[in-house]
């Protein structure tokens, strides 16, 4: 009977080949799976408190709404191209996004609002559709739902659909801000950028120099402006400070800005009649109308008075979606040191689904009060009040991701 050969040993090249083809291969199934399937997060504020707390790491289903075809997107492109997902957004899921302003962070939020409905809040109440809503069981107000009055009392908003036009040259501030948000979620490789123009009595103001004189230097809103008696003003040079409030991305922050600036010409022209006109542009063209290409939602946070969501900077476009969050994979209380680790994981939190809250209402139709405008601009008819610098604060500081 022939002796059996024995196989030669592998020699240390093809032994150091054989394990890089398995590393890459698992590295490339993880990788594809990280891109197209599952993501992990991490909840870096309290503004889903307490459904999702600070420290929460959580993992997102891309493939839920549709994960990218090819990540990083060249700019080539105007838009993000994605398979086609399981489900859209739908009222009460906790959604993963990419911020609609500068910066673009992950941002995390309940999806209250779907494209074609209307929501406004009067106080602590949601109402879509007019019809109230319940909160889900885990959503809270620390300040009782006291915010800016634009925000507290925020008027009736209709979410764009797919094919829609927006009418942004007639658009009111709020609308406007929201409308640039949305046309750069739409075209994220375009130059989106927005003008504003003063207007007196009817007359272009924009590049005329006003001369500021007969005011109280003791005055906080001329002391928070930077004023004083002989100031020479120009629109057009406080271009910088239109531009950081731009990056805040705010629409209420505006409407404080020139609510100020209103009281100022008001006084300086004696006229009630300013008006500060507004431009859109994207590569330089204007754009007085725009036809959406994709769905909008409307996103807010479970802890109500600490979010920067939806009613301040606007719609999240469907092109902006990145995940479904599904689960809390970890947990660490950012309270308690890490040399005492055992204690500063979150146990109770390990392994937890993340609850949809469909908006559930038992039917009561909205009664609406009298209706406050609170996206006019104020032509305040005495010279220049004492407005507190504290004001932009408030809506500014207490507000986060």
């Amino acid at each position: 009977m022939a002796e059996e050969k024995k196989p030669a040993p592998r020699s240390e090249k093809d032994g150091i080949l054989n394990f890089g083809k398995e590393m890459g291969s698992a590295l490339a199934t993880a990788l594809i799976f990280i891109i197209y399937i599952i993501q992990a997060f991490v909840i870096p504020t309290g503004s889903m408190e307490k459904s999702l707390l600070v420290g929460d790491f959580l993992l997102g289903l891309k493939f839920m709404y549709g994960a990218p075809i090819v990540p990083g997107i060249p700019k080539i492109v105007d838009t993000y191209w994605k398979f086609p997902g399981v489900t859209d957004p739908k009222r009460g899921d906790v959604v993963i996004f990419k911020y609609p302003g500068k910066g673009g962070a992950n941002y995390i939020k309940r999806c209250v609002a779907v494209a074609g409905d209307t929501v406004q809040t009067v106080g602590k109440t949601l109402i879509v559709n007019g019809v109230e809503q319940v909160p889900p069981p885990n959503a809270q107000w620390i300040r009782g739902g006291d915010l800016a009055p634009g925000i507290t009392d925020f008027a009736p908003l209709y979410i764009p659909k797919k094919g829609d036009t927006l009418n942004i040259a007639s658009a009111d501030l709020r609308e406007f801000i929201f409308y640039k948000h949305l046309v750069h979620q739409e075209n994220p490789y375009k130059n989106i950028s927005e003008q504003f123009r003063l207007s007196i009595n009817g007359t272009d103001y924009t590049d005329s120099t006003l001369i500021l004189s007969n005011i109280d230097q003791n005055n906080k809103l001329i002391q928070y402006l930077g004023l004083n008696n002989g100031s020479q003003i120009i629109f057009r040079e406080l271009v910088p400070q239109f531009e950081q409030l731009s990056d805040m991305g705010d629409w209420s922050q505006y409407a404080f800005y020139l609510d100020l600036w209103s009281k100022v010409f008001t006084h300086i022209s004696g006229s009630e009649n300013i008006v500060f006109t507004k431009k859109l542009y994207m590569d330089g063209k204007e754009l007085t109308t725009y036809v959406t290409k994709w769905e909008s939602y409307f996103m807010m946070g479970d802890n109500r008075d600490n979010s920067a969501d939806s009613r301040y900077w606007g719609f999240v476009n469907r092109n902006f979606i990145k995940a479904k969050a599904a689960i809390i994979y970890f947990s660490l209380d950012k309270e308690i040191p890490f040399y005492k680790l055992p204690m500063k994981i979150r146990w109770n939190r390990l392994g937890k689904l993340i609850r949809n809250w469909d908006g559930m209402t038992n039917g009561t139709k909205h009664t609406p009060v009298a209706k406050v405008d609170t996206t006019a601009i104020s032509t305040d008819t005495t010279a220049i009040d004492s407005t507190s610098s504290d004001s932009s604060a408030t809506v500014a500081d207490s507000v986060s991701k």
